[in-house]
């Protein structure tokens, strides 16, 4: 009898128990599955809202722009507001969803906990009834796929202001999830390509007119930014995963989309490859498992773990190559028109340095073609001073390199001049140098070594080649256009 006694009040507990947490944990399903957007998250930020060093900057650069760009970016700010109105956002957000899902999972594990408390033969059916409908709950919140957005979930957004050397704004998002303060971080960079839908052109390469809506362009998102204007918002998808310790799960982020509001359109993604997974931990803490069951929760972690690191080393693969083969596309041909003066030292001049000896030695014309990204062959014509070596002389020659783009502006180059002179003298040169390069403009800096060979009819029949030749050093710099 004492026995059904403690069976009875067993079940009884477990029936008020999960009853109560049921009515609890009620909720209109409606509220939370897809939700339209509030406009009211879209009003003009209240100032406690606003980053106070941001609005002192504000107002600080306010002063000092002039009337027309002031009202430039208060007109933009009426039509980012009006033309939000007119958008109809529909965002799927299931935080509570998850939220209530963990609550159930533990609630649960309380409940078996409870039951273990008593265990003996006649509460064992008991907690295995329980413990098979724990693990569908746990299947179910693994299997959802969960969704927060900054607008009207949990997500933060913070834009900073445009640098020009990455042409980009960075945005933050952050989100403080199930309790835990900045479970969510990640930086977004965002080109001005992508942000504006617009091809990009370098701004050295930029009319007058492009030139003047790329700099209003920047000058308006970064006020928008700095006064906390919703101008981009964030959208995250993820999963919660059971994990090894007692009452753990793991928050893993699959997608992360940045749009801009104002045209609702994506302006950046970021996978799951490219985002850091965090653990939290639910309180109170509930301990219900064997040292097998937590010996083979170990095993599941381990091997997820492991999975992941299989999937992320072929991802960087991956992300390596694109990275070559971007590298190959931002190759710029070495198509070009330039002129080059140069003067030449040999060896006496090195070892007697005088400045003043220092005279023009020939300025050429060089025209190259570039192919197949890192190759070019061309020819020059030139005008050879000479000073008191020789009598000057016209020249003409053939020439052939490699040459690999670096940082947009800059292409060192190598390369070999065979050329002829008008005294019958041929020179091949072995050198290099550097472009600088700014639109179509192009400044470069080279050096070559020169073999001079002498085919005129000055020296006698009988004496040696090699005192035909002559070495020296030449070091030019010319400018020309890059095609």
């Amino acid at each position: 009898m004492q026995m059904l006694y403690k069976k009875i009040l067993i079940i009884a507990f477990l029936t008020l128990h999960i009853s109560f947490f049921y009515s609890q944990a009620a909720f209109d399903e409606d509220d939370i599955s897809l939700q339209q957007l509030d406009l009211q998250q879209l009003e003009r930020p209240s100032q406690q809202e606003q980053d106070s060093k941001s609005m002192a900057e504000e107002k600080r650069l306010r002063s000092k722009r002039t009337a027309e760009q002031n009202a430039l970016i208060d007109n933009s700010i009426e039509e980012f507001y009006a033309a939000v109105q007119n958008i109809d956002f529909l965002l799927d957000t299931t935080d509570e969803d998850i939220q209530e899902q963990i609550d159930t999972i533990e609630n649960f594990k309380q409940t078996i906990q409870f039951v273990q408390l008593a265990s003996d033969t006649d509460t064992e059916e008991i907690e295995e009834s329980l413990k098979t409908e724990l693990k569908s709950h746990c299947d179910k919140l693994e299997s959802t796929s969960g969704s927060t957005t900054s607008l009207t979930g949990a997500l933060k957004v913070k834009g900073a202001t445009f640098r020009s050397k990455t042409s980009s704004w960075t945005i933050s998002v952050t989100g403080a999830m199930f309790g835990v303060d900045n479970l969510f971080s990640i930086e977004v960079p965002i080109t001005y390509t992508a942000f504006t839908n617009t091809t990009y052109t370098r701004p050295a390469a930029m009319t007058t007119q492009q030139r003047e809506e790329y700099e209003n362009n920047i000058m308006i998102y970064d006020s928008f930014f700095r006064q906390s204007i919703p101008l981009v918002y964030a959208k995250l998808s993820y999963k919660i995963q059971i994990w090894k310790e007692p009452s753990e799960y793991r928050f893993v982020p699959q997608e992360c989309k940045i749009y801009r509001t104002d045209k609702n359109r994506v302006v950046a993604t970021i996978y799951s490859q490219d985002m850091q997974a965090t653990t939290f931990t639910y309180n109170p803490i509930t301990e219900i498992r064997s040292q097998e069951e937590i010996e083979e929760d170990d095993k599941r972690v381990a091997s997820i773990l492991q999975e992941e690191a299989d999937l992320n080393a072929l991802y960087a693969q991956a992300l390596g190559n694109g990275a070559s083969k971007s590298r190959s596309e931002n190759q710029r041909k070495r198509t070009s028109l330039y002129i080059t003066t140069d003067t030449m030292l040999n060896k006496s001049d090195f070892s007697n340095f005088d400045i003043k000896n220092v005279t023009l030695n020939a300025a050429d014309v060089n025209l190259t073609l570039g192919f197949r990204k890192y190759f070019f062959v061309g020819g020059t014509v030139g005008y050879d001073f000479y000073g008191k070596r020789r009598s000057t002389t016209y020249m003409i020659g053939v020439l052939g390199g490699v040459s690999y783009t670096l940082l947009e502006y800059i292409r060192p180059f190598a390369l070999v001049t065979l050329a002829y002179h008008t005294d019958k003298h041929i020179t091949p040169r072995l050198g290099g140098g550097v472009d600088f390069m700014a639109g179509k403009i192009m400044l470069n800096l080279g050096y070559n070594f020169q073999w001079d060979i002498d085919l005129s009819d000055s020296y006698a029949e009988d004496e040696s080649f090699f005192n035909r030749i002559s070495t020296g050093n030449l070091f030019y710099i010319g400018v020309g256009l890059s095609i």
